[in-house]
Parts: C-alpha cells; sequence; structure tokens
C-alpha cells in the first residue's frame, strides 16, 4: 500500500466512522475483456469506481484518457438534478455531403485494380449537457 492509499483510507476512517464504508485498495485479478471501469467500493453515499483507459494520439505514443488523480463526480440517473442532455450533430466535412447537419452520412465507390468497393460512414456527434453544473472534474494531489 502506498502513502496515497494510506491517507485516503486515514480520511475514510476519520470522516466516515460508524457509516457504512469500504473501499477495496488492494490488486484485483481481472479478466481478458475490456472491462476498464472497476468497482472498488463506496465510501458513505458515493461509489468509487477507477478507470484506466488508454487511445493513441496523432503523434502515435499512447496517453491516459484520464490523467493521475483525477477524480470525476456526477449524480446517478434517477436521482434529481443529474446531468442529463441530448445528442447533437455537428456538420460532415465532406464535399458529397454539402457540409450539412446530418446524424450519419453514407457513401461508397469503387476502386479498380484489384476492384474493390469502399464505404464509409461518418457521424459528428457531440453530446451536449443540460445540467453541466451537475458533473465535476477535478485533479487532486
Amino acid at each position: 500500500m502506498d502513502i496515497y492509499s494510506t491517507a485516503v483510507l486515514a480520511r475514510v476512517n476519520t470522516l466516515y466512522a460508524g457509516q457504512r464504508g469500504s473501499l477495496n485498495l488492494g490488486p484485483q485479478a481481472r479478466g481478458m475483456g475490456k472491462e476498464r471501469a472497476r468497482y472498488v467500493g463506496d465510501i458513505g453515499d458515493f461509489d468509487i469506481w477507477v478507470y484506466q483507459d488508454v487511445y493513441v494520439d496523432e503523434a502515435g505514443s499512447t496517453q491516459q484518457v484520464l490523467p493521475d488523480y483525477t477524480v470525476i463526480m456526477g449524480s446517478p440517473g434517477d436521482a434529481p438534478g443529474t446531468l442529463e442532455g441530448t445528442r447533437c450533430y455537428g456538420n460532415i466535412l465532406d464535399e458529397e455531403a454539402n457540409y450539412k447537419t446530418q446524424r450519419y452520412f453514407t457513401k461508397s465507390w469503387l476502386e479498380k485494380d484489384p476492384a474493390v468497393r469502399l464505404l464509409l460512414l461518418q457521424s459528428a456527434p457531440l453530446v451536449v449537457p443540460f445540467r453541466p453544473n451537475a458533473s465535476l472534474c477535478a485533479t487532486v494531489n
């Protein structure tokens, strides 16, 4: 257990003495699937999840989706004051689509020698929250 885990446990014991709360901070065997989010326990009314996913940036380097020590908070989907939102769509940046805003744009074309039909589906979704103040993202040290 590192210094950060010890500090978290000390804080849990101080703040939530007598209330329900448990965190599993030790190593856990994980399956071979694509499970990147892992439930580790709860502190009072807060469920704690750990999310570890990566992506490859334009330079070809592997980057974490969330930096170390980043916390994201939100309310459950059925609670009053939830984030909620709607999915909007931006312009399709393609001349054949007339640069219009639409949900999806598809096209296909034929390449010769060797003959092959190529298919393309484009979309530009953007989720717009109704209540952006119902969420929090912070980096803690």
